[in-house]
C-alpha cells in the first residue's frame, strides 16, 4: 500500500512544494499530522493481529484488529478535518484514501484516488493514486474470487501504475500476482468448462437413453395391451363356441339315449298289438258262439 508522511515519497513531496505557497502551506497539517499517527499506530495494531493469528490466538486477534480499526476511524476523521482547513491539501487528501483502504471500504478508496488522478498535474501522485486502485480491486477479488471484473480491474489499474511511474517496482510486482491469478482463474474456469460439458453430455446421454428406454418401454406396452385384447378375442370366441357346443349337446341325443327311445317304443308298440291281438281274438269268439 502506498502511504505518504513527511518521511516517505520524498520526490512526492517536493513536487508537492513547489505548488505551495507560504499562505497557505501549514493549513491543516496540524490534523494530518494527527492523522498520520494515529494511520501508523493501526498499521503496528494490524501487524501485532496478524502475529496473533498465526500464533492461533483468536481471542487476541480480534482485540487487536479492532483497536486498529479504530486508529485507521480516527485517522480518518483528521484528514477530512485537515481538508476542511485546506480542501487543496493533496498530502492529507491521499493519505484519507489510504484510511479508507484500511477500514475495508475500497470503494470509496477506489472513488477518492479517482479524484486525486483527475485533478493532480503529478505523474507519480497518479501513478501511486493508481497503484492503490489495483491494490484495493484485487483486494476485493480475494474477497469474493467470483469477482473476475475487480481482478481485471486491478491489472489494468497496475499498468497506469507503471506508465505514470514505471520505475514503481511494487506495481510492477503486484501486477505479475494479478497476472498469475488471472491465469489460475482462467485455468480454474476452462477446468470447471470441461466438467460442465462432461456433465451436459452426460446427462444429454442420460436423457436420450431414457428417451430410449420410455419408448421402448411404451413399445412393449402397447405390444402387451394388443396381444392382451388378442387373447381376450380368442378366449371370448373360445368361449362362445363352448356354449354353442354345449347348446347343441344339450339339444342332441346320444346314440345309446336314440337307441333306448327306440326300444322303448318298439316295446310300447308290441305291448299295443298284444292288446290288439288279445282284443280280437275275444271279439272272434263271442261271434261263433252267438251262430250256435
Amino acid at each position: 500500500m502506498i502511504y505518504f508522511n513527511n518521511l516517505t515519497r520524498t520526490c512526492f513531496v517536493l513536487a508537492m512544494a513547489t505548488w505551495l505557497n507560504n499562505s497557505w502551506a501549514q493549513s491543516g497539517k496540524k490534523y494530518a499530522l494527527d492523522g498520520n499517527q494515529k494511520y501508523n499506530n493501526g498499521v503496528q495494531y494490524k501487524d501485532l493481529a496478524e502475529e496473533a493469528m498465526q500464533k492461533g490466538d483468536s481471542v487476541q486477534y480480534l482485540q487487536l484488529n479492532e483497536q486498529a480499526e479504530q486508529h485507521f476511524l480516527d485517522a480518518e476523521v483528521d484528514y477530512k478535518k485537515a481538508l476542511d482547513q485546506n480542501k487543496d491539501f493533496l498530502k492529507a487528501d491521499f493519505n484519507l484514501g489510504d484510511a479508507l483502504y484500511k477500514q475495508g471500504r475500497y470503494e470509496e478508496a477506489i472513488s477518492k484516488f479517482d479524484e486525486i488522478i483527475q485533478k493532480s498535474p503529478n505523474n507519480v501522485v497518479k501513478g501511486s493514486s493508481y497503484h492503490n486502485i489495483g491494490n484495493a480491486h484485487l483486494q476485493q477479488f480475494m474477497k469474493d474470487p467470483k469477482n473476475s471484473e475487480a481482478l481485471d480491474q486491478s491489472i489494468e489499474a497496475y499498468k497506469n501504475a507503471l506508465r505514470n511511474n514505471p520505475g514503481d517496482n511494487e506495481a510492477r510486482y503486484n501486477l505479475e500476482m494479478a497476472k498469475r491469478l488471472k491465469y489460475q482463474q482462467q485455468q480454474q474456469q476452462q477446468q470447471q468448462d470441461n466438467q460442465q460439458q462432461d456433465q451436459d453430455q452426460q446427462k444429454n446421454k442420460d436423457q436420450k437413453q431414457q428417451q430410449q428406454d420410455n419408448q421402448q418401454q411404451e413399445k412393449d406396452s402397447k405390444k402387451d395391451k394388443e396381444q392382451q385384447q388378442q387373447q381376450q378375442k380368442k378366449d371370448e370366441k373360445n368361449d362362445k363356441n363352448k356354449e354353442q357346443e354345449a347348446e347343441a349337446t344339450a339339444n342332441e341325443m346320444t346314440k345309446e339315449e336314440a337307441e333306448r327311445l327306440l326300444e322303448a317304443l318298439k316295446n310300447e308298440e308290441e305291448k299295443l298289438q298284444d292288446k290288439l291281438k288279445k282284443k280280437k281274438a275275444s271279439g272272434a269268439k263271442k261271434y261263433i258262439e252267438k251262430d250256435w
